[in-house]
């Protein structure tokens, strides 16, 4: 049997173990969030409280390369396997906030590496399909699933062919640069559906919100976004309107 004050002494010892290895009990994460949120996406004009709710509680910590842990709520890009960027958190929470997921909508993210912005997107809207390649889902189910985030269908496959058994979306949100937006992706989006996406001009990448019209996609220009290739959506020409 403990006595008293070995038992509070063995509660001290476990809590202070659990601040210092447990990433999401962590005050240092929580403070590191807290300042992410606060320093870097705030200012940025964001101003979007779900997504603001989300990124405060979301802990980007777990969707990074476990090596890159302690830069996870730094103000650089995360390099990921396969060529992927984990972007800025600032240029994320921006394209989400033009994005402007709803409640109600089914969203198709592409290409988001290890899964973060289908973890805050999927806070925003009624369901999200995460498509990345075979390696990079891997293991992503069981952190959605400790997060409690239930509406996530992980898939496979060409990321510019899409996931057409799931279709139609009423958005499609593509964070890192591409030259070109497939027909297929067009097709499995809703009429007056919306994308998201960052397109490649000579170099230059910038971020621009799409609306499916009778006539096809109508594109606006949101803001410069100096973010890393998808390779997949490459080409020798990059993107005309």
């Amino acid at each position: 049997m403990f006595t008293l004050v070995e038992l509070i002494r063995k509660k001290i010892i476990v809590y202070w173990y659990s601040i210092l290895f447990n990433g999401e009990t962590s005050v240092t994460y929580i403070h590191q969030r807290n300042n992410m949120v606060k320093n870097q996406v705030m200012p940025s004009d964001v101003t979007n409280k779900n997504l603001l709710k989300a990124m405060f509680e979301i802990p980007r910590e777990k969707f990074v390369p476990p090596e890159q842990a302690l830069n996870a709520y730094s103000e650089v890009s995360i390099q990921a396997k396969f060529e992927r960027e984990i972007i800025e958190s600032r240029f994320l929470a921006k394209m989400i906030n033009a994005f402007n997921p709803k409640k109600n909508e089914l969203i198709l993210d592409i290409g988001p590496a290890m899964g973060y912005s289908t973890a805050i997107l999927a806070t925003m809207c009624e369901a999200v399909v995460m498509l990345e390649r075979s390696e990079l889902v891997q293991g992503c189910d069981v952190i959605f699933s400790e997060l409690g985030l239930d509406n996530i269908i992980t898939a496979s496959g060409s990321l510019t062919e899409g996931v057409p058994e799931h279709a139609p979306y009423e958005g499609i949100f593509i964070q890192l640069a591409i030259d070109f937006f497939p027909s297929d992706l067009e097709e499995q989006l809703k009429q007056g559906g919306k994308v998201l996406a960052v397109f490649n001009h000579d170099g230059v990448k910038q971020c621009y919100s799409g609306l499916k019209t009778t006539e096809g996609m109508s594109w606006s220009y949101e803001f410069d976004a100096n973010v890393a290739h998808l390779s997949e959506f490459k080409t020798n020409v990059g993107f005309n309107f």
